[in-house]
């Protein structure tokens, strides 16, 4: 017989046998001989624990956070709500201050036609006495010596074309003559209110020191204007003009304006009337108590712009002389016609206004559109021809 410990010991010399039994161990016994892979050990009841506490906290959590977010989602909707009831809110108080403006667009025009109707009014009445009066006294020989600056600026505000028919009328014709002096005159005040409302404070725009403070106030207005939303800029527009407002007494300024339009007219009443025109004293006492009630009146339109219109923006629309005229934009007096063609304006014998506004909140860095208002009334080249006739 052979011994057993001799086979043991032969296979454990055998090196193929070693390799197969190592390979064995190494592959995972039995299964990984087969090809197949061993089990995943088993958690031990600790990390099964573990995990169980881990899913159980998530699982808390999850559950804290969908509270959360339910309050939130509460919340944000109550601040929508709260949100379009401000827009509501925020779009009356638009349609009430664009209500007070329209109120105030009402009175605007009222005051522009009361500086219009009494400035008409009192010239015409007044060119007709005096050129009537006129007519009836014997023209003496004596030459009246009218400065010539003065005559170059008459010129410049009334237009030349009214200023060559002033020069050439004659008293004879009664009609013609004081017809010509009434439109030299209303273009002569109405340059002086057209001054006054263009400006941005008319009392510092009366002096020539003023004026300069004046000309920067109206370049930053327009920089402001620019670049915020209209209730902003006026705002802005409104403390800044009540400031300026008081820097000079406004009856100084007044009468600044009074002097300046008194000038021009009687220029014109000494081009027509000649020797025959009220010495200065007697043209003061007819003339300065209506034109500082006019400019008085000028001064509150401007203080009504200014101050009262928060939503919109008016200035004065003056026509130079020599456009052609445009009925959508320009009025002629009620006796004149409109439908001549290739018509030209002359002068302006009435003021106009031009308006605009930003809508919403836009800030467009642009100065925003304007369109007429109050359409000027202005003399036009055919019916100054009319009246010549």
């Amino acid at each position: 017989m052979r011994h057993p410990t001799h086979h043991v010991e032969q296979n454990e010399q055998d090196p193929d046998h070693r390799g197969d039994r190592n390979s064995k161990e190494h592959s995972g016994g039995f299964l990984g001989w087969i090809g197949l892979s061993p089990e995943p050990p088993q958690p031990t009841l600790q990390e099964y624990q573990r995990l169980k506490d881990t899913v159980f906290r998530l699982d808390k959590d999850l559950k804290w956070y969908e509270t959360q977010t339910k309050e939130k989602d509460i919340k944000l909707k109550q601040k929508d709500i709260e949100l379009k009831e401000k827009d509501i809110e925020l779009e009356d108080l638009k349609k009430t201050l664009c209500m007070y403006d329209a109120c105030a667009e009402a009175d605007i025009i009222k005051k522009v036609d009361s500086i219009n109707t009494t400035t008409s009014k009192f010239l015409r009445d007044t060119a007709r006495s005096w050129v009537k009066s006129a007519s009836k006294v014997p023209e003496e020989l004596v030459t009246v010596v009218v400065p010539d600056d003065d005559l170059q600026h008459l010129r410049e505000v009334i237009g030349t074309s009214l200023f060559k028919a002033l020069m050439v009328a004659r008293l004879e014709k009664a009609t013609a003559a004081y017809n010509i002096l009434q439109f030299a005159w209303q273009a002569s005040i109405v340059a002086v209110v057209t001054k006054v409302l263009g400006s941005f404070s008319a009392g510092l725009a009366a002096s020539p020191e003023g004026s300069a403070i004046d000309k920067t106030l109206q370049m930053i207005s327009v920089e402001v204007m620019k670049r915020e939303v209209q209730p902003a800029y006026g705002r802005w527009r409104f403390l800044t003009y009540r400031h300026s407002r008081g820097i000079v007494p406004e009856e100084q300024a007044i009468e600044i304006y009074v002097n300046d339009a008194m000038k021009t007219c009687r220029t014109a009443g000494q081009v027509l009337l000649k020797n025959r025109c009220p010495a200065p004293a007697a043209f003061a006492t007819v003339f300065e108590p209506k034109l500082k009630d006019i400019i008085r009146h000028a001064f509150q339109l401007l203080t009504d712009i200014q101050e009262s219109m928060m939503t919109t923006n008016f200035e004065p629309y003056v026509p130079p002389s020599g456009i052609p005229f445009e009925p959508k934009n320009m009025d002629v007096n009620p006796q004149d016609k409109t439908d001549y063609a290739g018509d030209v304006v002359v002068c302006v014998t009435g003021v106009g206004l031009l308006y605009s506004r930003k809508n919403g909140r836009e800030r467009t860095n642009e100065v925003p559109m304007k369109d007429v208002f109050k359409k000027p009334k202005v003399l036009t080249e055919a019916n100054l021809k009319d009246i010549v006739a």
